[in-house]
C-alpha cells in the first residue's frame, strides 16, 4: 500500500518509509532529525503527526526525547542576526576556536 508524504506529496510504499524511519531512529536520530525517504526534509517538519504514522509508539516517545534533551543541552548564547550582518560587512568573524570575540577573516584566533 502506498502513501502520500505530507513534506512532499510524493507516493512512498508505507511499509518502506515505516522502515526508513525505524532505521534512523534505531541510528540514534532524535524526533526533529528523521528525513522523509523521499525528498530528504525533516518530517517532523511537515507536521507532528507525520512522524506518528511511521514509528511506534516507543521508537516515537524514544525520538522525543532525544529532541528534548538535546534542546536542554543546547548552549543558551546566540549571535544576533543583525549583529552577524554588521560584522560580515566590516570583514570580521566570530572566532570559530574559542567562540569569543571576532577575528578578521584572513587572521587566525588570538588565542
Amino acid at each position: 500500500p502506498l502513501m502520500r508524504t505530507m513534506c512532499c506529496a510524493r507516493q512512498v510504499c508505507r511499509s518502506c518509509a515505516r522502515h526508513w524511519a525505524a532505521e534512523q531512529e534505531s541510528q540514534g536520530l532524535a524526533a526533529d532529525e528523521i528525513s522523509c525517504p523521499a525528498c530528504g526534509q525533516f518530517v517532523q517538519q511537515s507536521s507532528e503527526a507525520a512522524l506518528s504514522l511511521l514509528l511506534d509508539a516507543q521508537a516515537l516517545l524514544r525520538a522525543r526525547q532525544r529532541a528534548e534533551q538535546r534542546k536542554l543541552a543546547a548552549p543558551v548564547c546566540k549571535v544576533d542576526a543583525g549583529l552577524a550582518k554588521v560584522l560580515d560587512r566590516l570583514g570580521f568573524k566570530q572566532c570559530p576556536s574559542c567562540g569569543e570575540g571576532v577575528q578578521r577573516e584572513s587572521e587566525t584566533c588570538h588565542k
